[in-house]
């Protein structure tokens, strides 16, 4: 791989539980969950500088995804980071989409995630990484767990992400997802 690009994995996110507390105020749903991330099912991405923002899409579930209108959440972190840090981030990604769409996965979410991770490298951006953090649930609700990537605890609407030491135990997972009509 070229030395401009950085690499990054987007891991599927399995919820070990889930539970729903109440609705809240913002429509979103205040929550209890354990979360892991599956090591076998990710979605890959390639970014680097570039003269404009682009994304390209290949894999499995690429045809799908464009279909419902691409990955806007990757072009969502781009503008929220630029935002934020008051930079003018431009980007070239590529994201290879191999998490089923739709299947509760945290794919998108997954992306986004890796998107900024991969910026705050390419970057070099070492201040502000709180204020990124603590703004990634304007993504979605997943984005944040996503960004850590690591057994958690979340809690709130997705925004309290308390990691977890590994699981000292094999876990095993049977996922089965209809296909879409």
């Amino acid at each position: 791989m070229n030395a401009d690009y950085i690499e990054e994995y987007a891991f599927a996110k399995l919820n070990l539980n889930f539970k729903i507390i109440n609705k809240l105020p913002n429509n979103y749903h205040q929550i209890d969950s354990y979360i892991t991330f599956l090591p076998c099912i990710y979605d890959h991405l390639t970014i680097k500088k570039n003269f404009e923002n682009q994304v390209s899409i290949s894999g499995r579930f690429a045809k799908e995804l464009k279909n419902n209108g691409g990955d806007t959440l990757i072009q969502d972190s781009i503008k929220l980071l630029s935002c934020l840090l008051k930079i003018d981030i431009r980007v070239k990604v590529h994201l290879k989409k191999d998490i089923p769409l739709g299947s509760g996965l945290g794919g998108g979410s997954g992306d986004a995630a890796a998107v900024i991770r991969a910026i705050i490298k390419l970057y070099k951006i070492n201040k502000n990484k709180n204020l990124i953090i603590n703004n990634l649930y304007k993504i979605g609700a997943d984005v944040p767990t996503c960004f850590i990537s690591k057994n958690a605890k979340v809690e709130g609407f997705g925004n309290i992400v308390k990691p977890l030491k590994l699981l000292n135990k094999k876990l095993w997972a049977l996922l089965i997802k209809p296909k879409s009509n």
